[in-house]
């Protein structure tokens, strides 16, 4: 119970501690220095139960997003773009529907009432209710998904946790994106692995893309490759990867891959990791799936979950790998 400290002061609460076997002040050590349930043991039970969303944050009846969209300038209506202007470059920053940006402020503020009751008691069971409901959006399962800001740092964890030795090697395409490659050669750089770049064949044949792009790498994947990376969908050329064969054709050398999803969600039909088969999935929310900025996502096999290193030790850290 929230007990007030003075009535005649500035509306500040304290929260008494119970002691009963089983109560919070138990479960508060489960998860550093937090009073809330353990993240892990949230996301892993199938039967648990989200929390009712705060009443100040609920979205209003009319400001839902319609089911059917008729593009063109009624769709304009669901962003905040300016009226004049045709913006078709969401995969530089993206532009948030008006719905999710007006949700999100409502989240700021109600975080910013009570700041020590929100983070402390709400986030992390909040946190675990959107990475449930994400992991049905992608088709993977929650235990195997984690929310980060965006793609970038999902990529970085990923090249960060690849063992690699100089007798190893990395291999990606010519369109993969600059960033992407400034880590691929950053992450050989540091283990003394080194990078094998391939360039397509453009233009590509018409009508028969995929088997070329297929045919490219499968003839050029390299001795000793521990690591491929692809893009879903090429950030400069608007290629959409046949990633689902790629994968195949790595797997079938024991190479494991690491798809670049920035473009992914929102872009191409039925987005699902299950149907693209890679180690590894980065994503972004805030391009064509027009979330608010700060929303992405890293995939990561059941298998190889003990892999992974965290970007960033924190005041929540040392529970159960």
């Amino acid at each position: 119970p929230e007990v007030p400290l003075n009535k005649q002061g500035p509306g500040a609460h304290c929260r008494q501690t119970p002691t009963k076997p089983g109560t919070m002040s138990q479960k508060r050590a489960a998860f550093g220095s937090f009073h809330s349930d353990n993240v892990e043991d949230m996301i892993k039970d199938d039967g648990w139960k989200p929390p009712a969303e705060p009443a100040d944050v609920a979205s209003p009846a009319e400001a839902s997003t319609p089911a059917a969209v008729e593009f063109g300038r009624k769709a304009k209506d669901l962003f905040l773009l300016d009226p004049d202007w045709v913006f078709v470059n969401h995969g530089a920053f993206g532009s948030p529907l008006r719905t999710s940006f007006e949700s999100a402020n409502r989240w700021r503020v109600h975080a910013e009432r009570q700041p020590l009751r929100f983070i402390d008691r709400e986030l992390f069971p909040h946190m675990v209710r959107s990475l449930k409901l994400m992991s049905k959006t992608i088709d993977c399962k929650p235990t195997d998904l984690a929310l980060v800001p965006n793609a970038t740092l999902a990529l970085n964890a990923v090249f960060d946790s690849v063992p690699l030795t100089s007798k190893d090697s990395i291999f990606y395409l010519d369109c993969t994106y600059n960033s992407v490659k400034k880590m691929i050669r950053a992450a050989c750089e540091r283990t003394g692995a080194t990078h094998v770049q391939k360039d397509l064949p453009f233009p590509l044949p018409a009508g028969s893309e995929k088997d070329a792009i297929v045919q490219t790498v499968e003839s050029s994947l390299p001795e000793g490759c521990k690591l491929a990376v692809f893009d879903q969908v090429t950030s400069n050329e608007g290629l959409v990867m046949p990633v689902r064969e790629l994968v195949e054709a790595c797997h079938r050398r024991n190479i494991l891959v690491l798809i670049d999803a920035a473009h992914g969600l929102g872009c191409v039909d039925s987005f699902a990791v299950s149907g693209i088969g890679a180690e590894y999935v980065a994503g972004n929310c805030h391009k064509w799936y027009s979330s608010v900025r700060g929303a992405g996502f890293l995939y990561v096999n059941h298998e190889r979950l003990g892999s992974i290193a965290g970007v960033h030790e924190a005041a929540g850290g040392g529970g159960k790998k």
